[in-house]
């Protein structure tokens, strides 16, 4: 495959991956909510931040896929290995750790605030938060390392670069 496909292929990826994640946020997660905190609930209130939490929570997430646009950009130009490319995943790092941050504080409210949402629900949150830190750390992890190797494989494209 080359440079200019490959890059193409990754940008539809990305497109897609945002539109799924608008229909996330503005479709699915507020139906969810709907079924799972009655209208008659005293946790009624809860329905409104919650969706602003998700809307929050989605900016860290569409700015990776923007950082993620600019790679395939520079991907399709052949300049796979470069110092712009390490510094957008290390940026996509940051904003997935803050985003993480934001699910962390969010699970600790939801356990000051667990005698108001009902049982299932808060099992079910329970579970989603967990899986949503477990991928958010493991996705930080991975791009802040492979952040550091492009870094090292720029640095080794430019010795052999000025080598020849």
């Amino acid at each position: 495959m080359k440079q200019k496909e490959m890059a193409r292929w990754l940008k539809l990826v990305t497109v897609l991956a945002a539109a799924a994640g608008v229909f996330l946020v503005a479709v699915l997660i507020p139906a969810l909510l709907d079924r799972l905190i009655p209208e008659d609930s005293c946790a009624a209130i809860l329905w409104l931040p919650l969706v602003g939490f998700c809307w929050l929570t989605a900016a860290p997430c569409f700015a990776c896929l923007f950082q993620f646009w600019g790679i395939c950009t520079r991907i399709g130009e052949d300049r796979s290995f470069c110092s712009e490319n390490a510094a957008a995943l290390k940026r996509i790092s940051q904003f997935l750790f803050a985003d993480c941050a934001c699910y962390l504080i969010l699970s600790a409210g939801m356990a000051v605030l667990g005698v108001i949402i009902q049982a299932r629900a808060l099992l079910l949150a329970t579970i989603l938060l967990v899986t949503i830190l477990l991928v958010g750390v493991t996705l930080t992890v991975l791009s802040a390392a492979l952040s550091h190797l492009i870094l090292k494989a720029a640095q080794l494209q430019s010795d052999v670069d000025l080598t020849i």
